[in-house]
């Protein structure tokens, strides 16, 4: 047999499945009803997903089935996957896995803020990507807005998150005021292409 004819392995051809991997797992983890967590343990961040439908933890698009029991003790025993025990135990304000104290912190994932709805074409509807309130609304009805420019403040999580516009166009409504209290993908503002006023 020729060597010629054998296929040959490139870094250019591992690199390139392993993207095609990477997008796969995240195509098979957008079809799922998940929960994003940005977790930080022991000087490592880390978006851990939970399907709310299974129950699994996902980390780098590998799902884990995770039981959690209280013991007498005052441990948590946790059994990842068929066999793998961890005792967790909380005590005085600090969490210690296998007896070793560990640095642990969650927030639940802050989704992309660029939300938009797509109504008739040229028009656009901003929505808020998170609960919370406004604290600044930045156009009126009428101003001409560019792609990336903030049209709103949300605060949400004790954090100021600016609202921006996917898009250039005419305000063509403001759906909220100042100090409203808005739910996730509720309507902020209206955003219609310049010649279509």
């Amino acid at each position: 047999m020729d060597d010629k004819s054998k296929s040959t392995v490139t870094p250019i051809k591992l690199a390139t499945d392993h993207q095609k991997e990477e997008h796969a797992k995240e195509a098979k983890l957008e079809k799922r009803k998940l929960k994003a967590y940005d977790v930080f343990f022991n000087g490592r961040d880390q978006v851990v997903h939970i399907d709310q439908e299974t129950g699994e933890v996902i980390i780098d698009g590998k799902a884990y089935d995770v039981e959690v029991e209280y013991d007498e003790d005052g441990y948590y025993n946790a059994i990842v996957g068929e066999n793998h025990p961890y005792k967790i135990e909380y005590q005085g304000g600090q969490i210690y896995l296998e007896g070793r104290a560990i640095e642990f912190s969650y927030n639940p994932a802050v989704p992309k803020l660029e939300r938009k709805k797509s109504t008739k074409s040229g028009e656009r509807i901003i929505v808020a990507p998170l609960p919370g309130n406004v604290t600044e609304i930045a156009v009126k009805v009428g101003d001409e807005v560019a792609a990336g420019q903030k049209v709103l403040t949300l605060e949400a999580m004790k954090m100021q998150n600016d609202i921006v516009s996917d898009g250039g166009g005419v305000v063509a409504d403001v759906y909220v005021k100042t100090g409203d209290l808005v739910s996730t993908d509720q309507r902020l503002i209206k955003i219609v292409a310049k010649n279509e006023e």
